[in-house]
């Protein structure tokens, strides 16, 4: 393997003390996942002149496939019944057998999670085991197919109402830095309830929301708009949303049409209220006006100059404004820190957002930023197809594999799956395909009425009625209750008085508990 120029690079062997009966065992490892597959066709492709030759008749090649799934704590919580199920198919089931399993809870960035570890030395049965649990960690898809959807879900409203939604279903919600789809994870009947649930929000949210009105701030009310805002955050529920627009000094009320009258009637009180605090501006002052601010019209409290610039302005004027960009479901183009003087582009610098802020809200509004920038398609980003994982990368044409330094591992794109060492994506594929059917429906089926044919393994549902079935693909006829097979009439099974299924063609009770 030394001198052989497929290889990309020079692999690493460790050569261990032989045994007393004299065997040796010899480590070979790969910096590219890749080459694994060059090095089996390299073992594969020996003629037996050059085995017998160089004495490599004594030598077993058997390339040793290790898969680890690592995660979060409260996701393996949620499918733990789950993924004990998987395991156990795994285990009793014959064609695994050179599959060995282990799952423990270890700590991983001071985080609890959960190791599932896969190990194994015939690809084959291994990355038929990975398969299952590829599956099971698919969960239950919800498609946002409207932006105005993925506003509705990921306002704070909506990003409260998912984070209820998972404490009283007992699942886990997980969703795409691109907001194109949400996975939820947990017991089959929990993750239905928890699809209804998200449906029935965003098409009771979007329908109220088909209300709005805008109501001017007075002059004279800017300012204390801005020092009284957690009055008008107050208000938002699930059927009002209030925005304070400090640069276009408009407050807007969206929801349900008897909601949002409501709720004019209390912004309307604050800012009568607001009014007589403040007394009556008779003039306008203009923008360039040395000791006036143009946010709040109003003289300078604890004036800040933008560094770009020099606009000054007051700091509690900056942080609203500031304020009103922490939302993730604002487009790429309204996303730009400029400064908010009319007419005026100068983007606002790190240095400012920091001043105004602080790091830890410049942080998060930075994260924020980064989630609507990779929205955007002609950047060619795509999210890390881990689960949990919020790192990305960017897609290549010259490439079919990338790294993650946060998970530790390499994916192949083509296949959308962790690195299938040792295949092809063509061999990969063709084993995705081919399947244990039997693994998958004892999982995907649970208790449900399906049950697989017993010779060509297609899904059948019966509701109730005749144990006598015959499959529509392969016209194989077989008993419903033991899967007895009889190649001419499987009647004649419930008739022969030394069958389990005698005199039960027609089982009353398991017709009831069918129909149950």
């Amino acid at each position: 393997f030394e001198s052989q120029i497929q290889l990309f690079s020079e692999p690493e062997i460790e050569l261990r003390s032989p045994t007393e009966d004299g065997r040796a065992v010899a480590y070979i490892r790969f910096h590219d996942p890749r080459e694994i597959i060059t090095a089996i066709n390299l073992c594969e492709s020996l003629d037996s002149a050059t085995i017998e030759r160089t004495e490599l008749n004594q030598l077993q090649f058997l390339p040793i496939v290790s898969h680890r799934i690592v995660l979060q704590d409260t996701l393996a919580q949620a499918i733990d019944n789950k993924l004990e199920q998987t395991i156990k198919t795994i285990k009793e089931d014959s064609t695994y057998s050179s599959v060995n399993l282990l799952k423990k809870p270890i700590t991983l960035y001071d985080k609890s999670h959960v190791l599932i570890s896969i190990r194994g030395s015939n690809l084959q049965q291994s990355y038929k085991a990975r398969l299952l649990f590829d599956d099971l960690l698919k969960g239950l898809q919800f498609q946002l197919y409207d932006h105005s959807w993925v506003t509705v879900l990921f306002d704070t409203a909506g990003q409260r109402f998912l984070s209820d939604l998972q404490y009283r279903t007992s699942t886990y919600i997980w969703w795409n830095w691109k907001s194109t789809f949400l996975r939820i994870f947990g017991e089959d009947e929990a993750c239905q309830e928890a699809y209804k649930q998200i449906s029935t929000y965003v098409q009771e949210t979007i329908t109220q929301r088909g209300h709005s009105i805008s109501i001017p701030i007075p002059q004279n009310c800017i300012r204390l708009c801005i020092q009284n805002a957690k009055k008008f955050r107050e208000l938002n529920n699930k059927k009002t949303t209030v925005v304070v627009n400090v640069i276009k000094h408009v407050i807007t009320i969206t929801g349900d049409r008897d909601a949002v009258t409501s709720c004019e009637q209390k912004v309307t009180q604050f800012l009568d209220n607001f009014s007589q605090l403040s007394g009556h501006v008779d003039e306008k002052k203009s923008a360039d006006t040395t000791n006036t601010c143009p946010i709040c019209a109003c003289d300078f409290d604890s004036p800040y100059a933008l560094q770009q610039c020099g606009h000054t302005f007051c700091r509690s004027c900056l942080t609203a404004y500031f304020d009103t960009y922490f939302d993730v479901t604002i487009s790429s183009d309204a996303f730009k820190l400029s400064c908010p003087l009319q007419n005026c582009n100068a983007v606002c610098l790190i240095r400012d957002i920091v001043s105004i802020l602080g790091f830890e809200r410049m942080t998060r509004l930075a994260m924020i930023a980064f989630q609507i920038y990779i929205r955007r398609g002609e950047n060619n980003l795509a999210q890390c197809m881990g689960i949990d994982c919020k790192q990305v990368y960017r897609l290549s044409d010259r490439s079919s594999m990338y790294f993650c330094d946060q998970c530790i591992k390499v994916y192949c794109t083509p296949c959308e799956v962790e690195y299938h060492t040792g295949m092809t994506c063509e061999q990969f594929q063709k084993l995705h395909n081919d399947k244990d059917e039997d693994a998958i429906l004892q999982y995907n089926l649970g208790k449900s009425s399906c049950k697989a044919c017993p010779k060509c393994r297609t899904p059948i549902d019966k509701y109730a009625g005749c144990h006598a079935v015959k499959c529509t693909l392969c016209n194989t006829q077989f008993c419903w209750r033991c899967l007895a097979t009889d190649d001419t009439d499987i009647h004649r099974h419930f008739t022969d008085p030394d069958s389990p299924c005698y005199n039960r063609m027609l089982d009353n009770d398991t017709i009831a508990d069918e129909l149950d």
